[in-house]
């Protein structure tokens, strides 16, 4: 789990720099445009809305909407997109994104997260994946302990130091050296598999072991407990989870939000950069006193419809607020001349921020502070751009207008 947060923070701190090129390279001023870095062995940090890296360098830090790093790295490649693709040889990897394919030789840890993983690659270390559909592919070779977890996973990869794999549909088709432990839904060891030790299956359906797949040891069955008492809230795959959860979420409640009013949202995204602070504070004061309006109100009985209605209304802005912040973020670290945004920049700008936000809650002890701090500031700049436009919307008509002229 370690490893994970330190993924998180590496692409943090990737979002908090001043972010460019290999030092050889000019700085880059925006996110919106494609970027093609041709590395000379210096270290890289890079991000736009298409990121290529190619050549050699020391290091990558990359984001983006699309990162393919065709680099050979020595030290660690840390990127995030919403599809990302590592093909190069490198030192580490720590991989988010919705599609995430690893197909270059790694010789360290490799730490990847998403929606569609998939593996093809040598691993010198340890090899921690996670996602929605996770595939790894028989070309995959791991030298330390491997930990697999998601909704589909297929296993057909050799894994040196054992193996754990949990998931809703699991299927082992691979070579374990060691102990292989399953957990999961529907589970089923294929005829090609191999263990040479024992495997440990906790599932509440009858698993599928092929008379052909070679296991050395035993094989036991245990009945898992409930769901809630397997579930571990300090647990890397419930983190990185609820991290994806977080990251997705927003971008869903970010597209609705422009789909509905675009002008609301684009003008709270630019409140929220411009206005900082007394953005801060007025989503401080109004999510601190709208409960309490909302309870006095009802504890008047006749207020009662209002305040039900300031109740429902508290989730809703919270669903905004994180939009707006995650965009915010964006824009404020990567659109520093302050670039007119178009849609398809807004959108860039939404995705990015979310991901952002999904790795903030995954910063141990100060995770959900440092989130609680974005919302509150996503909330003021999304009621400050509401009260704007309703205020428009109810100023009279300049003189003259929609009368039609009289002939005398």
């Amino acid at each position: 789990m370690n490893r994970f947060l330190s993924c998180a923070v590496a692409a943090l701190v990737l979002a908090a720099a001043h972010i460019g090129t290999a030092a050889a390279q000019p700085a880059i001023r925006d996110l919106g445009s494609e970027k093609v870095v041709d590395a000379s062995g210096g270290d890289v940090k890079v991000a736009g809305a298409t990121v290529t890296v190619n050549g050699q360098a020391a290091s990558v830090r990359a984001a983006g909407a699309s990162v393919a790093v065709h680099a050979d790295v020595i030290g660690n490649v840390d990127a995030a997109g919403a599809e990302v693709t590592v093909d190069g040889r490198t030192g580490g990897v720590r991989l988010a994104g919705a599609t995430v394919t690893l197909t270059g030789d790694v010789e360290g840890d490799a730490l990847v997260g998403g929606g569609v993983v998939t593996v093809t690659s040598g691993v010198g270390g340890k090899l921690a994946v996670f996602g929605g559909r996770v595939s790894i592919g028989p070309q995959a070779t791991v030298a330390g302990a491997t930990n697999v977890g998601g909704g589909n996973v297929t296993f057909d990869g050799r894994a040196e130091g054992g193996a754990r794999i949990f998931g809703g549909a699991i299927a082992v088709n691979g070579t374990v050296n060691g102990d292989l432990v399953l957990e999961g839904g529907r589970i089923v060891i294929g005829p090609t598999a191999v263990v040479t030790g024992n495997v440990l299956i906790r599932s509440f359906n009858e698993p599928t072991v092929s008379p052909a797949a070679q296991i050395a040891g035993g094989v036991t069955r245990q009945e898992p407990a409930t769901w809630w008492e397997q579930v571990d809230v300090r647990s890397w795959p419930f983190r990185l989870g609820l991290a994806a959860f977080v990251a997705l979420s927003t971008v869903v409640a970010g597209i609705v939000l422009m789909i509905l009013g675009r002008g609301t949202f684009e003008d709270a995204v630019t409140l929220a950069r411009v206005k900082v602070v007394s953005s801060f504070l007025i989503g401080l004061l109004v999510l601190i006193l709208l409960p309490i309006v909302a309870t006095i109100l009802m504890a008047t009985v006749i207020g009662i419809p209002a305040g039900l209605a300031l109740l429902f209304a508290l989730p809703v802005l919270l669903v905004a607020s994180h939009a707006v912040a995650a965009t915010g973020l964006a824009d404020l670290v990567f659109n520093r001349p302050q670039s007119p945004r178009l849609a398809g920049r807004t959108v860039v700008f939404l995705i990015v921020g979310g991901i952002v936000l999904g790795l903030v809650s995954l910063i141990p002890a100060v995770g959900a502070f440092l989130l609680l701090i974005l919302v509150v500031w996503g909330a003021g700049a999304f009621l400050r751009s509401a009260r704007r436009r309703a205020r428009r919307s109810r100023r009279p008509p300049p003189l003259g207008e929609g009368k039609t002229a009289v002939a005398t």
